[in-house]
């Protein structure tokens, strides 16, 4: 959903589009990380672009890594 002013302009979600350019690989998961994310809504003649650029990492976690309990390796 995409809003403007308080009113939804878009929210057809069959309409979106995803994309990411660019990656890092995160030191600490081994996994890559995205240097953009971009969201392209496109209905007709009327079309929205939504980039989030990464500027730099703030925190990486893997997620067992805040597990408790009992773990199997």
């Amino acid at each position: 959903m995409l809003a403007r002013d308080g009113k939804v302009i878009a929210d057809d979600g069959t309409q979106v589009a995803f994309s990411r350019s660019g990656s890092q690989i995160d030191e600490h998961t081994g996994k890559p990380v995205p240097d953009a994310i971009c969201f392209d809504y496109g209905d007709g003649d009327t079309r929205y672009v939504l980039t989030y650029s990464r500027q730099r990492t703030l925190v990486t976690q893997k997620f067992l890594d805040l597990a408790t309990g009992v773990q199997n390796s």
